[in-house]
């Protein structure tokens, strides 16, 4: 990951880092094996439960609805993230060996899904919270299927410029035992990079989030919105699982640019230290993509009952859970 005077920060190749001698040799082959079951397991959890979700939504004609339009482009977004997985696992176990123009494009796609999954999450929550507790001051047009649609055009555009650029200044580097696809740029373009995605791809939606369901709660203890109107308790599950998954890969970003500010006396201690931490946070930072399909799947009667056998039980055949991000309801548009 290292080489001369370029830097990269990236959980694709940190468990490659064995010219620092942070570990025995059998130790790092141990966590390459761990991380290749981890992306193996997480990618056919992911891929089939994401297709399934996908499959269901457009079988719905999932754009009717603004709250189908959010849940189709994270679902989109997570297949976006899912298609890198076999690459990754590849990687731990053989280095990469699918060449400069591969490097590029599942670099891209690795953060294109995860930048858009937060971004466009903390849409879902601010359109909850404006249609939820400022409804009475709003016009029901306040958040028209045009108006999100536009809204998520931008998301997205946004999230590509970032891919894009990882995209293009990534590089396959021979390091001494193999090659390794990561990022070359120097020691401080990497740093603000880094803190340019804590702030904007973390802390700020973190922030949002947090306010927005806080004064969602005080609003329901105090009686002024209906049971009916409340926010998903589904999406409220998918927004905490997705922050604790990503909140350990942001953590340990931060520690590593403080590395280069001499914060902490001895950088090998904090290398070594990162290695033992990785085999809790790479799995962590890579689940993140399986939360909406076993949250919607198993927690919606919606999808349920696509499902064939035992699972799909609709006991007096309503159809009364909670499906969408919101349950308020929609005008026709």
């Amino acid at each position: 990951m290292a080489v001369s005077s370029d830097y990269d920060y990236d959980l694709f190749v940190l468990h490659n880092e064995s010219e620092l001698n942070v570990e025995p040799q059998e130790e790092q082959s141990a966590f390459q094996v761990y991380a290749a079951v981890c992306c193996t397991l997480i990618f056919c959890i992911s891929l089939s439960g994401n297709s399934f979700l996908l499959w269901v939504l457009l079988k719905e004609r999932a754009w009717r609805t603004t709250c189908d339009i959010f849940l189709l482009q994270l679902t989109v977004s997570n297949l976006c993230f899912t298609v890198t997985l076999p690459f990754m696992a590849s990687n731990a176990l053989h280095n990469w060996v699918f060449g400069e123009w591969a490097c590029g494009t599942v670099r891209g796609f690795y953060i294109l899904g995860m930048n858009s999954y937060v971004i466009i999450l903390t849409a879902v929550i601010l359109h909850c919270y404006i249609t939820v507790v400022h409804a009475s001051r709003l016009s029901s047009q306040a958040f028209s299927k045009r108006r999100v649609l536009v809204c998520s055009i931008v998301i997205w555009l946004a999230c590509a410029v970032s891919s894009i650029e990882n995209s293009v200044n990534s590089r396959v580097i021979d390091v001494g035992f193999g090659e390794v696809c990561t990022g070359v740029e120097s020691a401080y373009m990497m740093t603000v990079h880094i803190c340019l995605d804590m702030t904007f791809f973390f802390l700020l939606p973190f922030i949002i989030i947090t306010f927005c369901y806080i004064h969602m709660w005080i609003t329901i203890k105090q009686r002024k919105i209906t049971r009916q109107d409340q926010p998903s308790k589904l999406i409220l599950g998918i927004t905490v699982g997705c922050f604790l998954c990503l909140a350990p890969h942001t953590i340990v970003a931060f520690l590593y640019v403080l590395s280069f500010m001499d914060i902490f006396e001895s950088r090998l201690e904090l290398m070594h230290g990162w290695h033992h931490a990785m085999f809790i946070i790479y799995p962590l930072a890579h689940f993140y993509c399986c939360l909406n399909p076993l949250f919607y799947i198993f927690g919606a009667q919606r999808f349920r009952k696509y499902l064939p056998g035992p699972c799909n039980r609709d006991g007096d055949g309503s159809n009364n859970d909670t499906v969408a991000f919101i349950t308020v309801r929609e005008t026709a548009e």
